[in-house]
């Protein structure tokens, strides 16, 4: 099976190398179109789902920690299939 074109992409307030704001995450690229379904995850701790497009989440400061940030969407896309995406993002200021 060929890998579903997809990318994370995020929206956060700069503060100098740190997350100042919580994180719009947003599913995007080619295959963007196919997916009926996605559910985020911060740093392996479910954050919310989104059912219609464009499949995007906002993930609150509270949910990010210190250090290294991990975001995950997993996509269902039409024809059954899942795919995992991962963002990594700097710590919360």
């Amino acid at each position: 099976a060929v890998r579903p074109k997809l990318k994370f992409s995020s929206v956060f307030r700069n503060g100098g190398g740190c997350v100042a704001s919580a994180v719009k995450a947003r599913l995007r690229g080619g295959d963007a179109g196919q997916v009926v379904a996605a559910t985020f995850y911060g740093n392996g701790k479910k954050v919310g789902a989104d059912g219609s497009a464009p499949f995007k989440r906002k993930i609150g400061a509270d949910r990010l920690r210190g250090g290294k940030n991990r975001i995950q969407a997993i996509a269902t896309l039409l024809d059954g299939r899942k795919a995992s995406v991962v963002g990594k993002l700097p710590g919360e200021c």
